[in-house]
């Protein structure tokens, strides 16, 4: 008889505001319990980093969490800058936590980006201050329109002729499918959580 203990699994529970993602989350959170799977929330929601950004976000209040761990809340104040290579490393290292209490994450929030970010191999390039510095002098000085000519320039040089009109190019889907694609932060796999439904492999 095996006595194999099944890794620890990541969820992602994607969506807009006001559509029932805390509700479901916890939900999961309390069958996963229920069957010896102990599970923690990862915030996902851009908004719901800032302290005191309560209105118009859906945050949950503490004393509505049931008891289960909820990560990436209130962790900035509303004058620092959410930026997603940021969010990231925050939420992947959050997420390694959970592992190493055998628990499982469940990944929560709207922000498409972010959400993806965690789940595919995302890489964002170190900061260029003096660059950033350059450009908005030249924004400043000569208008959003050469900036935008130039970057267009650039990108259809990099990437060739347009596809043809009507044709979308193919892009990594938001939070979609199995982390055995690439769930960033080092998982065997992730399940998706949308519309009321698990997708499970």
């Amino acid at each position: 008889m095996s006595t194999e203990v099944d890794p620890p699994r990541l969820f992602a529970v994607v969506g807009a505001t006001g559509t029932g993602k805390s509700e479901m989350s916890l939900s999961l959170a309390e069958a996963l319990a229920e069957r010896g799977r102990p599970a923690e929330i990862v915030n996902a929601d851009a908004m719901q980093l800032y302290r005191g950004m309560d209105i118009g976000t859906a945050k949950l209040p503490v004393g509505e969490r049931r008891g289960i761990p909820h990560h990436l809340l209130d962790v900035l104040n509303v004058t620092d800058e959410a930026a997603v290579a940021w969010y990231q490393g925050a939420a992947r290292t959050a997420i390694e936590g959970i592992r190493g209490r055998r628990a499982d994450a469940i990944l929560v929030g709207g922000s498409g980006l972010y959400i993806s970010s965690v789940l595919f191999d995302f890489r964002f390039p170190p900061r260029d201050e003096a660059l950033r510095a350059d450009l908005e002098a030249e924004l400043e000085r000569d208008g959003p329109g050469v900036l935008r000519l130039r970057s267009r320039s650039r990108r259809n040089g990099a990437r060739g002729p347009e596809a043809p009109s009507g044709k979308s190019r193919e892009r990594a889907p938001t939070g979609v499918g199995r982390g055995d694609r690439g769930a960033g932060a080092g998982l065997s796999m992730h399940e998706e959580v949308t519309g009321g439904c698990v997708s499970r492999a």
